[in-house]
């Protein structure tokens, strides 16, 4: 059995909604991951520093 993928789950078309939304969540994921380590990295060692 393969992994599902964005387009078919089980062989079944995705509605393209329901895809949207999944695209959406991940790129939140990604955003959210890639602002935390922003702010690990920065706000963190300048507020260690006072």
């Amino acid at each position: 059995m393969t992994a599902p993928t964005l387009e078919s789950i089980d062989g079944k078309p995705v509605n393209s909604a329901l895809r949207w939304i999944a695209l959406g969540a991940v790129s939140l994921g990604v955003a959210a991951t890639i602002l935390n380590q922003t702010i690990s990295n920065v706000a963190i060692p300048a507020i260690s520093k006072e």
